[in-house]
């Protein structure tokens, strides 16, 4: 495979609170949305990257604070070639954030597997957003 392209997974990580449980279950989570990425032939021409499992416990040693995350995770996403997000982004302002970043990058955005629409993607964020 030449040059293949790079497709972000975005998942929750925190969510609504710092609750190790919580965490532990949006890892398991992703892990899971993982694999049925990876079986799905949409994305062969993709190698696929999450923070979420990248980056697991890292926050426990080097920065806890979202802030930071927020703000490195975009630049993971900005070296992508295509954004994909899963059911229950709804509770993470992190994914919210990346998902408005493709948008505004013209990047191709995948919701459940499928391609979706710059306008789908917008109307879910706002219909759903809840940073307001």
């Amino acid at each position: 495979m030449d040059n293949p392209k790079l497709l972000y997974m975005a998942s929750p990580y925190m969510g609504n609170n710092l609750n190790p449980l919580s965490i532990e279950v949006n890892v398991i989570e992703a892990k899971y949305e993982m694999r049925i990425i990876l079986r799905n032939k949409n994305f062969d021409s993709y190698v696929v990257i999450s923070p979420v499992i990248m980056y697991d416990r890292f926050g426990l040693y080097i920065d806890n604070k979202p802030e930071f995350w927020y703000e490195y995770t975009l630049r993971l996403l900005s070296r992508c070639d295509a954004l994909c997000f899963h059911q229950g982004w709804e509770v993470s302002k992190g994914v919210i954030g990346e998902v408005q970043f493709a948008i505004d990058h013209d990047m191709p955005i995948y919701y459940k597997g499928k391609l979706i629409s710059f306008e789908v993607a917008q109307r879910m964020l706002d219909e759903n957003d809840i940073t307001k």
